[in-house]
């Protein structure tokens, strides 16, 4: 299920796992990163699978403590410790329906990959590659509806998947794109391809500074700034600067959803406010 069409306490329960994941990724390097998207694919796989372990853990009115520690002993020296804290998380919070579970491990998975390719500088290229393909399925009905003819075994459908990509594009993109079709969620394959398209977006957001000053910023400054934002994020910040008069002094900086005005307009736009209350 789309997360827009979750209900409340489900997306209540994404958001908390969305802030553990992006904690932990925060703090890993690329490869356990990819590690970890692996290991998240791997037990959305079983939760999939397995409809009475994926009713236990979805079931709300059992203790958090109790579904969280199932998990963990089924997990267990099959998939490493960070996919366990993030997946045992995911277990303990309350969900509208058990599938919500296991929509929210593969987005997981999803943002993991995505956020190796943000720490190997390669997410504008998943994000093209993405794009492309999305686009490949939309103008080839054929094939869209070969891989996602649910009647075909898996494997076969994955073998023509192989057959179309054929070394074209980056891992991470043929992990995410393979995964539509393996585990398409109720998705079909150009939807769930779509779906990762806009999630690499704005992931590379997150990596994107929109820097708004009144003047151009010189080599040094645009440096300074991205060495103190890569420290308050964790992650390489890159520059993007727009040069807008009407700002009169200070700057503008927004990264994905987060946004600080330092500048004089929002400032003397503040003062006016306050005079006028």
């Amino acid at each position: 299920m789309q997360p827009a069409l979750m209900q409340a306490t489900s997306r209540e329960s994404l958001a908390t796992v969305r802030v553990t994941l992006d904690r932990l990724v925060d703090t890993l390097d690329t490869q356990a990163t990819l590690q970890l998207a692996d290991d998240l694919f791997a037990v959305a796989s079983l939760l999939d699978s397995e409809i009475g372990l994926r009713r236990t853990l979805g079931d709300a009115a059992s203790p958090a403590s109790a579904r969280a520690e199932l998990l963990k002993r089924l997990l267990s020296g099959k998939v490493g410790d960070n996919a366990i804290d993030v997946s045992t998380s995911a277990a303990a919070q309350p969900w509208s329906v058990p599938g919500d579970l296991v929509d929210a491990v593969v987005e997981a998975a999803r943002q993991s990959a995505l956020a190796g390719a943000e720490k190997e500088q390669l997410i504008d290229r998943v994000e093209d590659e993405l794009f492309r393909f999305a686009r490949i399925l939309e103008a080839n009905g054929d094939l869209e509806q070969a891989l996602g003819d649910a009647n075909k075994p898996v494997d076969t459908r994955v073998k023509l998947l192989d057959d179309v990509l054929v070394d074209k594009v980056s891992p991470v993109t043929k992990q995410l794109v393979t995964k539509a079709v393996s585990t398409p969620r109720g998705q079909s394959v150009f939807g769930g391809v779509e779906s990762l398209v806009e999630l690499a977006a704005k992931r590379r957001s997150r990596s994107v500074a929109i820097v708004t000053s009144p003047v151009p910023l010189t080599a040094e400054q645009e440096q300074r700034l991205a060495a103190t934002l890569r420290k308050v994020y964790g992650r390489e910040i890159a520059i993007s600067v727009d040069v807008d008069r009407s700002v009169l002094g200070g700057l503008r900086v927004q990264v994905g959803d987060d946004l600080i005005d330092g500048t004089v307009a929002n400032r003397l736009s503040d003062a006016q406010r306050r005079f006028a209350g």
